[in-house]
């Protein structure tokens, strides 16, 4: 991993995992209300295509928003 051309160590991502986490639980305690349902539509999004007849690399298509991002 480098951020502006720095290589960080194991430790320091580590570090970065775990503050990342943290910022995040809090971001979705105050936001819980408005992310809980698009997670839960993202989840069924991704069940339908893993259980649905395509083959593996139309899954992966699919998944990935047909190359929109």
């Amino acid at each position: 991993m480098k951020v502006s051309g720095v290589s960080a160590s194991a430790a320091n991502k580590a570090k970065l995992r775990l503050a990342t986490g943290q910022i995040y639980m809090i971001f979705y305690e105050f936001n819980q209300d408005e992310l809980g349902p698009h997670f839960r539509s993202l989840y069924h999004v991704f069940k339908l295509i893993e259980k649905s007849a395509f083959d593996e690399a139309t899954k992966i298509k699919y998944a990935n928003c047909g190359g929109l991002i």
